[in-house]
């Protein structure tokens, strides 16, 4: 019965848009939203073009990945997932923004760390991380559109669905 969203912080992972080196994490988002008749909507992301699981996935495969994905140590293009170190944004600078504002909506705002001050997953086990994650339940009863609210959720995703495909 609420507006959920949930933005967690990772290590850095994504290169900053136009540069050759990452800067933020994956930083994933969660947003859901309930309806009147149905499941809800949600959107479940990472703010790289691709999740780091599809980079390992196509290492066990020993598979070629596109070369839009990321980038290998040094900052060039690479289509070798065993080469390929960094990921590139989402939508370039639209999800390189995104990232931003979850590390500022986790780290800066909790009192952690922020971007390359987070420290990584695998390495020193006994350092603290110093990563953040905030969670936000939003009551949309108390706002302006309550009454026609799961209404219109509904609505909306039945004209989506009514979108003559491509």
């Amino acid at each position: 019965g609420k507006v959920g969203m949930a933005f967690s912080q990772t290590d850095k992972r994504v290169t900053a848009f136009g540069g050759k080196q990452p800067f933020f994490g994956t930083n994933p988002l969660c947003i859901g939203a309930p309806s009147a008749g149905g499941p809800p909507v949600m959107l479940d992301m990472a703010t790289s073009l691709v999740a780091w699981g599809h980079i390992v996935k196509a290492q066990g495969l020993n598979k070629p990945v596109p070369e839009e994905w990321g980038v290998a140590e040094d900052g060039e293009k690479t289509t070798d997932p065993h080469a390929m170190t960094w990921l590139a944004p989402a939508a370039g600078p639209k999800g390189y923004g995104l990232g931003a504002i979850v590390d500022i909506m986790t780290g800066l705002l909790c009192g952690g760390a922020f971007g390359p001050h987070v420290v990584t997953m695998y390495g020193d086990y006994e350092q603290k991380r110093k990563l953040c994650h905030m969670v936000v339940a939003i009551d949309y009863k108390r706002f302006a559109g309550a009454d026609g609210f799961l209404a219109q959720m509904t609505q909306m995703v039945n004209e989506i669905h009514q979108v003559t495909p491509a």
